[in-house]
């Protein structure tokens, strides 16, 4: 016997779903067929440009983690256990190869956000606000910037979208009500396990939703528990998977703690979060978030009907994380929430539910009409499709522009409001609102010098996400994730490798080195001079195995000449080459520090 979820839980749809895709084939194909179409019709960036090196540390441990353990047992903790990202990436990758599994996982993390936000709005709204949803998640520069690097961001961020879509997803029966719960669980707990920060975002979406639903008693314990097991799960479950991988210990839980321990330890907090906050000038993108929350609660002045118990959650979670985000950077968390643009891309799952959400009471009338319930989609994709055939945006500061852009979308829904849903009035808000924060997310900001105390941590740059090109950055990613191939494996513990490549070749050859985890493991990037301090530096490490990294080669003999009194002998050559991209690799076996296997 089944038993109706109580009339607390999360709403039915407010409006009757529309029969604008009249066979449920159609919807399935269409819905799993969507990131691909967005990604050939907005015309997506490849790939995102590398704009630091950490990304190409996720991209080695997915490639050949195990190797790296093996050389570098105490190296790189705070990387390998990124394991919600790190475990399905060297999946695909031993599916599919480097560059084709890099695509096939976007897909699926894609999928992984899409199919629940699209179940969620139909549930609540019918078929048309689903594919607002999809729409506005699919046209979003800083999701596709995301799932454009390795960095962990890139399914942290789908794995967010898809654990508050479940957990707020209205059920009829309580067997099916745990059920998406249980789905929610899992989801969140992948993100925190692919990016540590995420932890704050999870905390305050179980908190927001355990403060709406604390009325449903032994129901709501029930879920509780379900959670934690998913947490403990999960957990348990890529510990032991990680350590078959890769050979890690089963703690993965103390690498983080020990990394964040560090990072904000007085040596180091300088470099990696600024004393004042003038870093925010430049960074437009950072208005979207309250920008599209003050769209929505002007949205709620005397809105007829009120909105469900499941939006009014789902924007207290996206309220609550900015919030969170808020104080950890500038109220004693010292973390660089908002500064670093890979920690900001995690706020996205919460805005753009919130900007579907404020599309959809926009444009709330369309949906009454079969023959108009596909408009409000269309409008979303309008304004990415037109800023693809015009010029770049120009440069504006956040302090004047883009405040007065922001001051746009609050009038814009509130004279909607006030035309009480006239069909053209609301279609133009929210036309504007997606314009406008498209413009926020897009535009490069006003050039602002660094101060004192600031880091000089990259900004986010979207403007070329939508129509840009990246295959420079694919070339340097098939030969980045080929250099492992010609190395050959570590034969025992310590079986350290160095590497030695010339200085001013560094823009080419950083994301290769990064295959052997480049900190600390190279020579004085003075290739072929050797100097005093590269003889400290083999002295010290005793690395049985050197690689010399260079664009031509020509300065190779020489560095084996130099590298006389260590025994140097050429294992391999190799030259790595993708279009205009070409790296010369000779791996060099020194039988001075050379030792039998262990």
């Amino acid at each position: 016997m089944t038993t109706t979820a109580p009339a607390t839980d999360l709403a039915p749809p407010q409006w009757p779903a529309r029969r604008w895709v009249r066979s449920w084939p159609v919807e399935t194909v269409l819905l799993l067929a969507s990131p691909v179409i967005a990604f050939y019709v907005l015309h997506i960036r490849s790939m995102a440009r590398a704009d630091m090196i950490d990304p190409s540390f996720y991209t080695a441990y997915a490639q050949h983690g195990q190797d790296l353990v093996l050389r570098y047992p105490t190296s790189g903790m705070y990387y390998r256990v990124r394991l919600g990202f790190l475990l399905p990436a060297r999946a695909f990758y031993l599916l599919f190869g480097a560059v084709p599994g890099f695509y096939v996982f976007r897909y699926v993390l894609a999928l992984i956000a899409v199919v629940p936000a699209y179940l969620l709005f139909r549930r609540l709204f019918g078929r048309g606000a689903g594919a607002v949803v999809v729409a506005v998640l699919l046209t979003s520069p800083v999701i596709f910037n995301a799932w454009g690097t390795d960095y962990p961001d890139s399914a942290a961020v789908s794995y967010l979208t898809a654990g508050v879509a479940c957990l707020v997803m209205p059920a009829t029966t309580r067997r099916r009500r745990l059920g998406w719960v249980t789905a929610a669980g899992l989801a969140l707990s992948l993100a925190v396990h692919s990016q540590g920060v995420a932890v704050a975002l999870v905390a305050a979406t179980v908190l927001v939703y355990l403060g709406v639903s604390w009325r449903r008693g032994r129901q709501l314990l029930v879920e509780v528990a379900v959670l934690v097991g998913c947490v403990v799960v999960v957990t348990c479950v890529l510990a032991v998977i990680a350590h078959v991988v890769f050979g890690t210990a089963y703690n993965i839980i103390s690498p983080t703690l020990d990394a964040s321990s560090h990072l904000r330890s007085p040596q180091q907090l300088p470099h990696w979060w600024s004393s004042n906050w003038h870093w925010v000038y430049g960074r437009d993108y950072l208005l979207a978030p309250p920008v599209a929350l003050a769209a929505w609660l002007v949205l709620q002045v005397r809105r007829r009907p009120s909105s469900s118990l499941t939006e009014r959650t789902v924007l207290g979670i996206a309220g609550l994380q900015w919030v969170v985000y808020v104080v950890l950077q500038f109220f004693g968390g010292k973390t660089a929430t908002l500064e670093f643009h890979l920690y900001v891309s995690m706020l996205w799952p919460g805005v753009c539910l919130t900007i579907a959400f404020v599309v959809v009471g926009l444009c709330r009338r369309l949906f009454d009409r079969a023959a108009t319930a596909w408009l409000p989609a269309a409008l979303v994709v309008a304004i990415p499709l037109l800023y693809r055939v015009i010029e770049p945006l120009p440069s504006f500061g956040m302090a004047v522009v883009g405040s007065v852009l922001a001051a746009v979308v609050v009038i814009a829904v509130a004279v909607a409001r006030l035309a009480r849903g006239a069909r053209p009035v609301g279609a133009v808000a929210a036309l504007l609102v997606v314009a406008v924060i498209l413009g926020l997310t897009v535009g490069k900001g006003s050039y602002q010098p660094h101060l004192a105390g600031e880091t000089g941590l990259p900004r986010g740059n979207y403007a070329d996400t939508i129509g840009g090109d990246g295959q420079r950055q694919v070339d340097v990613y098939r030969v980045t994730s080929e250099l492992h191939t010609v190395v050959p494996t570590a034969r025992y513990k310590d079986d350290y490798l160095m590497m030695w490549y010339p200085a001013h070749q560094g823009a080419v050859l950083n994301l290769p080195t990064a295959q052997y985890l480049w900190h600390g493991k190279s020579l004085s990037y003075d290739l072929p001079h050797f100097s005093r301090p590269d003889r400290a530096a083999l002295a010290r490490r005793r690395p049985p195995t050197l690689l010399l990294l260079s664009k031509t080669g020509s300065e190779f003999p020489t560095a084996l000449a130099a590298l006389r009194p260590y025994g140097p002998h050429v294992l391999r050559r190799a030259v790595l080459t993708s279009n205009s991209i070409h790296v010369h690799v000779w791996v060099l076996r020194l039988a001075r520090f050379d030792r039998p296997r262990r």
